[in-house]
């Protein structure tokens, strides 16, 4: 299960990835939007974070946590009428 926070506009939870490393998801619309979540990944050699589409990590992510990051995504910004997130602090 993913702990989910919110900044400013987007939610953000952390995963760990199949290749050992930790990612952060960023969701920033609903699922439609081809850049409505991303995976921040650690940069070569401690650099700047790496962002890169839930599709091109896709494999990298565990079942559950797909689960999670999508209903997540559609509580916040999707057109289900799911009820939304629980209130969180910024």
């Amino acid at each position: 299960m993913i702990d989910w926070a919110k900044k400013d506009a987007a939610l953000i939870g952390s995963v760990a990835l199949a290749n050992g490393q930790r990612g952060n998801i960023v969701l920033l619309a609903d699922a439609q939007n081809p850049k409505g979540a991303v995976c921040l990944m650690p940069g070569p050699q401690g650099g700047a974070p790496v962002a890169a589409s839930l599709d091109q990590v896709g494999a990298l992510i565990a079942p559950g946590d797909w689960v999670s990051i999508l209903c997540m995504q559609e509580r916040a910004f999707g057109t289900r009428g799911w009820p939304g997130p629980p209130k969180m602090e910024q």
